[in-house]
C-alpha cells in the first residue's frame, strides 16, 4: 500500500502543472488516483509475486493508461469507475485469500 501511494504522489507534479482542473474537482481527481494507485499496486504486487517477472507490472501499468486513454468520456468520469473497479479486485483477492490460507491451516471462524 505504501508503494501505491507513492507512486499515486510521483504524478503531483502532473496533477499541479498540466492538469485541467480545480478546487474541489482537483481534490476529487487526486483522491480517486490515490485510491485507484494504491489498489492498482496491491494487484500488480501480487501479479508480480506469482509471476516474478517484472515484464507483468511494466504490462499491466501499460494497459492501465492505454485502457484509460481509449476509452470514451472525460477523465473524470472514468476515473472513478477505474478506482472503484481496481478496488474491488483488491479486495476480493484479499479475502479469498484470507479464506485460502484459513482452510488451509484448519481454522474455522467463528462469528
Amino acid at each position: 500500500m505504501l508503494g501505491g501511494a507513492i507512486w499515486g504522489f510521483w504524478h503531483t507534479l502532473l496533477w499541479f502543472l498540466s492538469s485541467v482542473y480545480a478546487g474541489l474537482e482537483l481534490l476529487y481527481h487526486i483522491a480517486c488516483f490515490l485510491l485507484g494507485t494504491v489498489a492498482l499496486s496491491l494487484i500488480i504486487g501480487v501479479c508480480y509475486n506469482r509471476c516474478n517477472d517484472l515484464v507483468v507490472p511494466v504490462w499491466i501499468h501499460f494497459v492501465f493508461n492505454f485502457v484509460l486513454t481509449a476509452c470514451a468520456g472525460t477523465l473524470m468520469d472514468m476515473m472513478p469507475l477505474f478506482t472503484l473497479l481496481y478496488a474491488l479486485v483488491a479486495i476480493g483477492y484479499g479475502v479469498w485469500r484470507r479464506q485460502k490460507s484459513d482452510a488451509n491451516l484448519g481454522w474455522v471462524r467463528v462469528r
